[in-house]
C-alpha cells in the first residue's frame, strides 16, 4: 500500500467509527426508555394484581386499604395504603375515602428512571402532555382498593376517564407508547 492509500483507508475507518458511535448512543437511550416502560407498565400490573389478590390484609404488615403507585419526576412508588386509628374506638380501618401515598412506611418497591427518561401526564386524548415534577403534576397517584380493585386517582379530576402516561427521552429525540389506566383499572400499553 501507498501512503495514499493508506491515509484514505484509515480516513473511511474514522467515518464509519463515528457513525456507528453515533447509532450506539442513539440505541443506549431507546434501550433506557423501553426497559422503563417495561418496568412501569409491570409496576402498575403489579399493583393492581395485588389489589386483586389481597382482602384487606398483609402477612408482614396486618390490614391493607389498597396498593398503588405514586408517579414521580425520577421514579415510581409501588405502596400499600395502610388503614388509620379511629379516634374513638382506636380500631384500625379504612376510611371511605383513601389517604393515597403518606411516607416511606407505606413503601413496598421504589423504581429510578434512567436520567434520560421523562414520564408525561396527557389528557384523555392524550394530545396535551405535562411532564410529571412540574406544574400542576407534581407527582400522580393510582390508588387499586380490594376487592374489585376500585380504581382511585390524584389528582383527582372527575372529567379523566383514564391516567395517561408518555414515557420520552428527555432531549426529545423519541418517545414510547403510552402506559394507560382506565377507571375501570385496565391497564394498557401501546394505545
Amino acid at each position: 500500500f501507498t501512503l495514499y492509500e493508506l491515509l484514505v483507508i484509515v480516513g473511511i475507518m474514522t467515518i464509519l467509527t463515528s457513525i456507528v458511535f453515533a447509532y450506539t448512543r442513539r440505541s443506549e437511550g431507546q434501550i433506557a426508555l423501553f426497559r422503563d416502560r417495561a418496568a412501569l407498565a409491570s409496576g402498575i400490573l403489579r399493583a393492581k394484581a395485588t389489589a386483586i389478590q389481597t382482602f384487606r390484609t398483609d402477612p408482614l404488615s396486618g390490614p391493607v386499604c389498597g396498593y398503588g403507585i405514586r408517579l414521580e419526576r425520577s421514579r415510581f412508588v409501588l405502596f400499600r395504603e395502610l388503614p388509620s386509628k379511629d379516634p374513638l374506638s382506636g380500631a384500625l380501618q379504612c376510611s371511605s375515602a383513601p389517604d393515597f401515598y403518606s411516607g416511606a412506611e407505606e413503601e413496598i418497591e421504589v423504581y429510578t428512571f434512567d436520567k434520560r427518561v421523562v414520564l408525561s401526564f396527557c389528557g384523555d386524548d392524550g394530545s396535551t402532555c405535562d411532564p410529571i415534577g412540574s406544574g400542576n403534576s407534581a407527582a400522580l397517584e393510582v390508588l387499586f382498593v380490594p376487592p374489585d380493585p376500585r380504581v382511585f386517582f390524584l389528582p383527582s379530576d372527575a372529567s379523566w376517564s383514564e391516567f395517561r402516561i408518555a414515557p420520552a427521552l428527555l432531549d426529545g429525540s423519541s418517545r414510547a407508547a403510552d402506559v394507560v389506566i382506565n377507571r375501570a383499572g385496565q391497564v394498557a400499553v401501546g394505545l
